[in-house]
Parts: structure tokens; sequence; C-alpha cells
């Protein structure tokens, strides 16, 4: 017995060395053994399509990785942001100082049901100083939405037959019969992989009237207007907004039915007429009103239907542009009398349904490059709704060119089921030839064909004058007498000319310090006229627009007088107005300050878009210049 028992205790001897081990280790890192991962929810039993906050709540760390939420399925996430949940408190009993320190962390999502049934919050995995916690599953009851008396909600399409790509209004309305606290929409559509789905460029931008009303939607907003309407012989307030349905795939689609959830003012215990919505429609003095009492009502919409028609294979380009609809094309050029090499300015505006979304194609393949110079990057272009406006500058190669050709667009009509293609009309162009410097006229010397025999004076008048080589009188004999009068000339003409020089100098300094300005304008001039060569030379690669922000905004401030530190468009139009300097140059400088302002935002850019700029700032520089030495605006 006594050797059975001794054996025993040599067996403890391992698990007491790991425990104590244990101990160290936890007592070196006593955040391990006080982190904790739970996660709660402030409705177990919600509808479909009724959001609530899922919060994961850590303790012991206030600095843990975002969870997990991948096998999170059967909802909806929508993130709210996260805050620390620190806290620190000291007390003194019998005379001992006490310190409590907690550290955590609070993750927030809004969820919503996306079916009815019990549908479980997983086991979510949150990481933390190399460890993983994980928190318990929470089981969620999901009720279908309920039909009401007081609130309908109506799916409507533009059309219910359509071709792939082709844009289609859908439009969502909510039909009010009470008075209702807080709302919230959810278009299970926004997110169907077999749509894509576009703000309605004819809607307002924002809610600037009492008639129009912001609304939450997926993870963004829109602008709903407010308005009134008849359903099933009843009055009802109404809310409606609008979005454009792009299908990406053909077949037969049921549209899955979207809901509203509002919190609907109960008839116990509302002072006034709890049923007359008219009145206090989405008004403070509605929200004011502690004593309503509300329950959350969830409506659903219809589900309608849609047939996406594939487009067809007879007919179609080689390279369709992939827009659907009926486009028209505008194009224009400014100036048309160049010479060879001179920057043109193209703008081509398109016209049509939701042309907003439209891409050009690249103008190499439109115009020959023979002819004309064209940079490998297009501008965006600018506006939505009916009209998108597109510039380029390109560059005349030879006198030969009489005009821009028309330019294409081909598109697929869907009203009559073919392809179609917007043609602009040719732009009339004066391309004439830049006058060429010779080695020959550098030298001076033109051979006029007179001969040196054919040469005489003309007794009693006026010789004529001749440049060739063959009138050169011989001058050695005025050579020889050139030590004698060389020291005259120094003896006399030094002082003079000393003289002369500091006369200059002094009046050199006494203009630069009536008009430092203008000495300023001339840094500043030369400096932006470096920046365009150093860019001009290196535009095949990637570069940023800060330098020639910096160096453009210098010159203007130089060249208006201006000693404001920040400088817009906005504080140039009025004083460029004044000036008297024409359109046409300030809307290409408001053109180049956006494009610096967006690339400074945007990152680096390619050789095309920066070669384009650069022509630009050079035109309106050359333009601001001249109009000082020639009066042109």
């Amino acid at each position: 017995m006594k050797r059975s028992t001794k054996t025993g205790r040599y067996r403890q001897i391992p698990r007491l060395l790991g425990a104590a081990v244990l101990l160290l280790v936890l007592a070196a890192h006593p955040s391990w053994a006080m982190v904790t991962v739970s996660a709660v929810v402030d409705h177990q039993q919600v509808y479909v399509g009724e959001s609530f906050t899922l919060q994961i709540q850590v303790a012991g760390d206030d600095s843990p990785q975002s969870p997990d939420l991948s096998t999170l399925t059967g909802f909806m996430v929508t993130p709210q942001g996260g805050q620390k949940n620190s806290s620190s408190s000291v007390s003194i009993i019998n005379g001992h100082l006490s310190r409590v320190s907690h550290r955590g962390y609070l993750f927030n999502y809004a969820l919503t049901p996306e079916r009815a049934g019990h549908l479980t919050i997983p086991a979510l995995e949150v990481k933390d100083g190399g460890a993983n916690y994980f928190t318990l599953p929470i089981t969620i009851i999901a009720l279908p939405p309920q039909k009401s008396h007081d609130f309908k909600l109506r799916f409507s399409l533009a059309k219910k037959r359509c071709y792939i790509g082709e844009p289609i209004k859908l439009t969502l309305t909510w039909y009010i019969g009470k008075n209702v606290q807080g709302f919230d929409f959810n278009l299970p559509i926004l997110t169907n992989k077999k749509f894509s789905i576009r703000p309605d460029p004819a809607a307002p931008n924002n809610a600037n009237n009492d008639n129009l009303l912001t609304v939450p939607l997926g993870k963004g907003q829109v602008v709903a207007k407010k308005g009134n309407g008849i359903l099933n012989g009843r009055n009802f307030l109404t809310v409606s907004f609008s979005q454009i349905l792009v299908p990406l795939a053909p077949g037969r689609f049921t549209l899955p039915a979207a809901t509203v959830a509002a919190k609907v003012q109960d008839s116990r215990g509302v002072h006034g007429n709890p049923y007359d919505p008219f009145s206090n429609f989405f008004n403070n003095n509605f929200f004011n009103q502690t004593l309503n009492t509300y329950r959350t009502v969830v409506v659903p919409s219809n589900s309608p239907e849609l047939t996406v028609l594939p487009l067809p294979l007879k007919g179609r380009p080689a390279n369709f542009s992939g827009m659907v609809g009926d486009y028209s094309l505008l194009v224009s050029a400014s100036p048309t009398k160049v010479k060879v090499g001179d920057p043109i300015t193209l703008t081509i505006q398109v016209a049509g349904n939701y042309a907003g979304n439209v891409k050009l194609p690249p103008l190499q393949s439109e115009l020959p490059a023979a002819d004309f110079k064209i940079p490998v990057e297009m501008a965006p272009g600018v506006g939505q709704g009916m009209l998108k406006t597109f510039t380029q500058t390109i560059r005349a190669r030879h006198t030969g060119i009489k005009e821009i050709p028309p330019l294409t667009l081909n598109f697929f009509n869907s009203k009559s089921g073919k392809y179609a293609e917007a043609r602009s009309k040719a732009v009339p162009l004066q391309v004439s030839a830049n006058r060429i410097i010779t080695a020959q006229d550098a030298e001076g010397e033109v051979d006029t064909g007179v001969t040196k025999e054919s040469l005489h004076a003309a007794k009693g008048g006026i010789n004529y004058n001749y440049e060739t080589a063959d009138v050169l009188l011989n001058q050695a004999g005025y050579l020889a007498e050139m030590p004698g009068r060389l020291l005259v000339v120094l003896f006399v003409g030094i002082p003079a000319a000393l003289y002369g020089l500091w006369l200059l100098i002094i009046q050199i300094i006494s203009l630069r310090r009536r008009n430092p300005a203008r000495r300023n304008a001339r840094k500043a001039y030369a400096a932006l006229q470096k920046i365009l060569h150093t860019l001009e030379d290196k535009k095949d690669n990637n570069y940023n627009r800060e330098l020639l922000t910096e160096a453009l905004l210098n010159y203007l401030r130089a060249r208006l007088k201006l000693q404001a530190a920040v400088l817009t468009y906005a504080d140039l139009e009025p004083i460029l107005t004044k000036m008297g300097v024409g359109r046409q140059t300030m809307t290409k400088l408001r053109h180049i300050l956006a494009q610096c302002e967006a690339g400074q935002y945007a990152g680096g850019v390619v050789g095309g878009q920066m070669e384009n700029l650069l022509v630009m700032v050079d035109d309106v520089v050359m333009r601001l210049e001249g109009r000082r030495r020639r009066g042109e605006s």
C-alpha cells in the first residue's frame, strides 16, 4: 500500500506543474483570463422587413478585431458602427485606496430578416490578442408581414416587358391612413444580383421644401415626394419615390415584395382626432405628443412581374456599345480656324433617356490617326438625366483637313427592336500651316538671283540695299587704322557706357519698387511655364496634379493681384467677368480647376489625361496673357 500511495503522488506532479505554468501565464497576461464575448439583441420576435439591433459586447479589451459575420445568413446586415465601453473608478474604504478599471468594446449592427420562420444568428467569432472567442447562438422568430386596412404599399413598373440592359423606372408608393412615428423601407431588389439599381435622374436631389422627405434606403437615402391619393375608394396620404431598374439577365422575374415597417399611433390615450393623418403628417407637433402609444406594423407590397428579353444577335454591331434606348448625338468644336498643332476643344453631347449612364467609345476609333492627334484618355462626361456632355482636346496634324468627320454611337432601339446608330454632323475646319524657320533664315543669306556685275549706284539718288554676300566690300584699309580709333572709342565710350549702365540700374530698381505686383506676376508665369514643360516631357507616366494646381493658383493670384490663400473658381468668376475675359476661357478654367481638385483626391492620372489638361492650362494662360498684350478676351 505504501508503494501504491507513493506512485500516485508522483503521478500528480505533472498536473501540478501544468497548473502552476497556467497560473503564471494568466498572471503575465491577465487579459487572456478576463476577455469575454457575448451577443445580445433588442428583439427576438420581429416581422420580415423589420430591423432590430444586434450588439456584440467584448469585455476585457477595448481594441478587438471586427467580428466575422460571414456565417450570418437570412438577414440583411447594416453596420451601425462601434465604440469603446471602458470605465474606471476609485474608492477609499477604511483608509485603503481601491481602483477598479473596466475595458470593453461594442459592435452594433442592424439586422433585417429576409424570410419568415425561425432564423438563427450563429456563434460569431471575434479575434483578440491572438485568441479566438465565440458568442452563443441566438434564435430569431421572423413573422410574415401583415396586410393592413390602414396602410398599403405598391410597386409599379414603367414597363412589364423590356430588353436586357434597358433602364426602367421602378416606383414605390406608400399609402398612409393613420399617424405614424418613424418608418423603415426594405427593398430586397436592391441586393438582387440579376438587377442593377441606379438613382432616378429625374428625382429631386434634396428635400428643400415641405413636400419632399428624405427616406433612408439600404446603405443610402432617397428623396421622396409627399402627396395624397385614392386607393380602393379611400383617401390616403402618400410617400413615393422611384429608382431605375436595369435587368442584367434575360428571363421572367417576379420582383420580391418590399416592406415598410412603421410605428403606428394607437387609438387609446390619443388627444385629438387619431384618424386624421392629414393634420399632422410627420410634423413636430405630432412627435411631441408623449401620451400617445404606438405599435409596430410591417406592410408588404405587391410583387410585379417583369419579362426581360435577350438582345438579338442579328444585326448586332461588332463594337456594340451596350446602350439600350433611343439616343442622339451633337458635336461642336472651338475654335474652327486653327494652325497645325493648335488645340481644338471637341464638345460631344449625348441626348436620350437616362443618358447619364452613357460611355462613349474611344475617339481613336472614330477619327483618323493620320489627321488628328488624340489623347489616350477621355475625361468622364458631365450630366445626368436626358443629356450628358463630354469634352476632349484634339489637334490637327496637317493642312489638308477640311472637317472633323461625323461621330457615331450605336445602340439598341427598344421601341423598334433593332440596332440603330446615332450620327453627328461633320464640323467644318480650317487648318493653316505654321511658318517653319530654316537654317538659311537664321543665317540671313537669301539667294536673290542678282549678280554682282548687275549692281550699280544711282547717281544723285539712294543706292539700293542688298543682303547677299556678293556685295561685301573689302575693309582691309579700314582695319589698318583700327588700333588708333579703338583707343579713342575706349577713352570716350567707356565712361559714357558706365554712366548709362548706372542710370539703367537705377531705373530698373525704381520700376520694381513702383510695381512689385507685376514682377510677382512675371515670376509666377515663368514658374507655371516651367511646370508645364516639365510635366509635358513626362506625360507618359502617372502624375499627381498637386504640383500643377499649386503653380496655376500661384499664377492666378499674382496675375489678378489677389491675396487670398485659398482660391476657387467662385472667387475668380466675378473678377474675370469684370476684366472682360471671354466666357469660353472662363469655362475652360472652371473645368481645369475641377479636374485638378478631383485628381488630388483620386490620386495619379494617366498620361493622356495629363496631356489634355496641360493643353487646356496652356491655352487659358496664353489667352489671359494675350489679353494683356493685345486686348483679347
